[in-house]
């Protein structure tokens, strides 16, 4: 006779405020992806390993208002999840912490994301401000009735520069998941000049297409270093300026700049780094996953060319179906 079934292990139910697009299971959880809304549902065996209470619960929680129509979502771990379902690398054994670093790589950049439009969102609420009061004068006064200033600029800049240099750092590790490593990477120059160059050769297309992301991680990093190791390195510092009065009395919005460097709009360009960091770690994942694949089953990366708005994947693994064969009476075809 079966033992009775405990309430902890009888079938969870619940309610999302929208339907379900997408899910992804990790070794701990699974998360859940509304169109706008990112869920985390743990069983209790996650609460309660040792199944000390017959009545232990399961958890759903909301963790995020990035769901499956976020390109940050869609093109880290739905495309993961998608590619490795196909893929015969690496083994299949090791595709659950690939999934993780995925993950990582994706709460980095929504990290990013958040804070770079926090930033420009104030930016431009400061600017408005000002255009709001058509650039008058106080009373009686020379100086403008209202002048922008972003509060705590510099802090807002620090986050949005240490979340890039640990998207970087995430996005690093994912070729540790294809081959051996000599040790761990942080910079996408290094990890190219020692590792994948050496390994695959310097003229392989992985190896030449993430070329072109170096100069990019390299500015990152350098903006980062100019603010948490000038006084160490004697390299240089990064300037941050909030909104100024040029000589001409035109008004400059906040830029940044490394001493020697020409000023750059910073809530322009802190909004284009999530972008720039997405794209390296699709390129990353994709071009790694492609070099390792093996002869059977025949398969390819596509690029998608009529993007479904719901999960704006660009690339999927697809069968070569020219390289089947099947066995009939008649032999193989």
């Amino acid at each position: 006779m079966s033992e009775p079934l405990l309430p902890r292990d009888a079938a969870a139910s619940f309610t999302l405020p929208s339907e379900i697009k997408g899910m992804c299971s990790l070794p701990n959880w699974v998360e859940l992806y509304t169109l706008s809304e990112t869920f985390r549902f743990h069983t209790p065996e996650v609460t309660d390993p040792g199944r000390t209470n017959p009545n232990a619960m399961p958890v759903l929680v909301k963790t995020g208002d990035a769901g499956s129509a976020s390109p940050f979502v869609a093109r880290t771990v739905l495309m993961a999840k998608e590619v490795l379902q196909l893929a015969s690398v690496p083994d299949r054994e090791k595709h659950g912490a690939l999934l993780e670093q995925m993950h990582r790589i994706k709460e980095e950049l929504l990290r990013c994301v958040d804070a770079s439009s926090e930033l420009a969102q104030l930016v431009e609420s400061e600017a408005a401000a000002v255009a709001a009061t058509d650039f008058r004068l106080a009373l009686g006064s020379r100086a403008l009735e209202r002048f922008p200033h972003v509060a705590d600029l510099e802090g807002k800049v620090t986050t949005i520069l240490i979340g890039a240099r640990r998207a970087i750092t995430e996005i690093c590790q994912v070729p540790g998941h294809f081959w051996p490593m000599s040790r761990t990477h942080t910079s996408l120059d290094h990890l190219l000049s020692k590792e994948l160059e050496r390994t695959l050769g310097p003229e392989h297309a992985l190896a030449t297409y993430l070329q072109e992301f170096v100069a990019g991680t390299k500015q990152l990093i350098a903006f980062r270093n100019g603010q948490e190791h000038v006084a160490t390195t004697q390299g240089p510092r990064l300037q941050v300026r909030n909104f100024e009065l040029m000589p001409t009395n035109q008004l400059r919005h906040p830029v940044w700049y490394l001493d020697g460097q020409e000023p750059g709009n910073i809530a322009a360009q802190t909004q284009a780094i999530p972008e720039f960091l997405l794209g390296l770690a699709e390129a990353m994942f994709v071009g790694c996953v492609d070099a390792t694949l093996t002869e059977w089953p025949p398969v390819f990366f596509e690029r998608i060319e009529e993007v479904d708005p719901e999960c704006p994947m660009r690339y999927r693994l697809t069968i070569d179906v020219s390289g089947l064969r099947f066995q009939t009476d008649a032999g193989a075809v």
